[in-house]
This record gives structure tokens, sequence and C-alpha cells, in this order.
């Protein structure tokens, strides 16, 4: 029983460090794992002026779906902040345009994997 009270708090610690940010720039085109019902968060920063935007440029759902989006100004810079939700298991890419009037100037883009069986990725 004492035993049972130290596996909980390691426990615990774990999971309060192993909880991630918000994904930015640095993660792109990489694969993140999430679990059913989870939520998660794609932070990219803007131009100040507002000229260029983010905009969420594929077809994520029923797998994901998109929560909401703001912008925030922080530090001279705008923030894009796009919040997600895990629904059912497969995988999707997230890909994000930072576009002026039509034209691409970047793109951002993760593979979701999306469940509780960890990665089965297909050849």
């Amino acid at each position: 029983m004492k035993y049972l009270k130290h596996i909980i708090i390691i426990c615990l610690t774990i999971s309060f460090f192993s909880c991630s940010g918000p994904l930015t720039e640095s993660n792109n085109n990489s694969t993140v794992e999430y679990q059913l019902d989870s939520p998660f968060q794609i932070q990219l920063e803007g131009d100040a002026e507002g000229k260029n935007k983010w905009l969420l440029a594929s077809k994520i759902e029923p797998i994901i779906t998109l929560i909401d989006q703001s912008t925030i100004f922080k530090d001279g810079k705008k923030l894009y902040n796009f919040n997600f939700k895990v629904n059912t298991d497969g995988e999707k890419d997230v890909v994000l345009i930072y576009q002026n009037d039509g034209i691409k100037l970047k793109v951002f883009q993760v593979k979701v994997i999306a469940g509780t069986m960890g990665r089965i990725l297909g050849d």
C-alpha cells in the first residue's frame, strides 16, 4: 500500500512533464501522435502588419476538428493560434499555408497519427 502512493505520485509527475506546448515552425514536416479526444495547438508567427496570414489548407475532418483560431500580438509579432481536437483513429496531414492575396509564401505541415494503438504507418 505504501508503494501505491509513490507510484501514483510518479505517474502524475510524468504526465505533468510530458504535456507538450503548442506545435511551432520547428515541428514543420514532423509526425506527432495523440490519443482520442486530445486537444492540440499549432502556433505560428506572422508579420505584425497583418498583410500575410496563416490559413488551414487541408481537409482534416472527421479525424481532427479545428475548434477555434485566434491571433495575438506578442513582442512585435503576430501569433496565429489554431486549436484542434482529435476525434477518431486515423492519420491526417494538417497543412497550413502562409499567404498574401492567394500567393503561398510558406507551408507548415505535420502528420497527425490519432488513436490509442500507437504508430502503425502504411508503406
